[in-house]
């Protein structure tokens, strides 16, 4: 617009007067009287003052800027202005035609001129002002959002060059915004899409989440079952130990005893093959009854957690020279039978560990009771191991026993934790939460 021969000057100006774009390079980041553009940023409409620069009269028009919706994208909301557009017209030519007409006509006398004057001041209206008038209205409609808005003008001069521009101008802004508005339905259908497939997705992975609760549970109903089924079995065959193996052996013993005491005294060698077939009938009962022992001891049915742990441990880590400890603390309480055996197969199969890989000499086990938990300590002062390299998965295979005390703790809704450095020993916690009402008080 400002390369056109009619304007001087088209110019983007700032809410505080500086000039960020110009036809006139030079003018560029210059500050103009505020009060110049105060009206048109304060109403908010569009308005139009002669002006005199470089001893040139000019028509200046002052458009505001609205920070519309599409502008927002750079521009903060709380701004309601951006700024204004200056346009500078040179009035020179309209001024010449128009002092050119006044000497023509004057020669007729005052009342020609008068009535020439009115026609003269009618025709300027018409050719000038109320084309002028249109492009600020038109432009006041376009900064208000009003894309369509298109000045109308048949005529070929300065104002009719200007009018083109401005509507080329004005074409391109509607046609960016309608790219804009396409761009941001599609969005809106792209947004639309993803949250659908979301919340598909998300309801995917409840269902799987649901499967795989459900499986869990199957998986601890049927551990749970497998243990009871051991436990049952290890205390039938324990039983049938103690009542039918241990007892002939035991009577062999004696028949051996009483055959060898009553053999005549010729009989020596034979009498010394008894003794030796004796000898092995009890170490063969011993071993029986510990075995009867190890798949169930008696005393866990008898006494109770607190002295089965305590016979057990210093039974078994005394025969194989290992110092040991046993505390128990907290109320006296006997717990569920089931809960009570899977808590001393825990037990169990950590002393067993110790007595295979720790190389310790002192043991201790802690046990602490209370109306809502049953809290076990295992302590070693062995070589130590790493309890990550223990428990991946490539090594699990090796380590089935640490994998059995902590799904075996799991399936009384406890937790196992596991403490141990090379060098530094193990310490075995586990934690199992009762349910209150379920235990019964007992006595030591």
């Amino acid at each position: 617009i400002g390369a056109e021969k009619m304007v001087s000057e088209t110019a983007i100006i700032l809410p505080d007067g500086t000039i960020a774009a110009s036809s006139e390079v030079t003018r560029i980041g210059q500050t103009i009287d505020r009060d110049e553009i105060s009206q048109a940023l304060q109403s908010g409409v569009a308005t139009a003052r002669t002006n005199q620069r470089d001893s040139l009269n000019e028509l200046q028009i002052i458009i505001p800027i609205f920070n519309k919706a599409e502008c927002q994208t750079c521009h903060s909301q709380d701004i309601t202005l951006l700024g204004a557009i200056q346009i500078s017209l040179d009035t020179a030519p309209l001024e010449n035609q128009t002092r050119q007409q006044t000497l023509f006509f004057g020669a007729f006398g005052g009342l020609t001129l008068l009535i020439i004057g009115l026609g003269l001041a009618h025709a300027i209206k018409k050719i000038i002002l109320t084309p002028l008038s249109g492009l600020a209205e038109t432009a006041q409609r376009l900064s208000q959002g009003d894309y369509a808005a298109r000045m109308r003008s048949d005529k070929n001069d300065e104002i009719g060059v200007l009018s083109i521009i401005f509507n080329d101008m004005a074409e391109k802004v509607e046609q960016r915004t309608r790219d804009l508005e396409l761009s941001q339905q599609e969005l809106a259908k792209w947004n639309v899409d993803l949250e659908t497939k979301v919340q598909e997705r998300i309801k995917e992975i409840i269902v799987l989440n649901s499967k795989l609760e459900e499986m869990n549970r199957l998986r601890e109903q049927l551990l749970g079952k497998i243990i009871s089924t051991q436990e049952e079995e290890r205390r039938r065959i324990a039983r049938e130990l103690h009542d039918e193996a241990s007892q002939s052996l035991a009577a062999l013993v004696l028949h051996l005893e009483d055959v060898a005491d009553n053999l005549p005294a010729r009989y020596r060698a034979t009498k010394q093959r008894l003794e030796v077939l004796k000898e092995q009938a009890e170490r063969t009962l011993g071993g029986i009854r510990n075995l009867a022992l190890e798949l169930r001891p008696s005393a866990l049915d008898d006494l109770g957690l607190a002295k089965a742990i305590e016979w057990y441990a210093k039974d078994y880590l005394g025969k194989r020279g290992l110092n040991f400890k046993f505390e128990l603390s907290g109320l006296k309480v006997k717990l569920p039978p089931y809960t009570e055996t899977i808590l001393f197969r825990i037990i169990q199969e950590a002393l067993t560990n110790v007595v295979k890989h720790a190389q310790a000499n002192q043991v201790s086990v802690k046990l602490q009771l209370s109306e809502t938990q049953a809290n076990v300590q295992i302590e070693d002062d062995g070589k130590g191991f790493d309890v990550d390299v223990a428990l991946s998965r490539e090594t699990g295979q090796k380590n089935l026993g640490l994998h059995g005390m902590i799904e075996r703790a799991a399936l009384l809704g406890g937790t196992f934790n596991i403490r141990s450095q090379h060098g530094l020993g193990t310490h075995l916690i586990i934690y199992i939460p009762l349910t209150a009402g379920e235990n019964k008080y007992g006595q030591d």
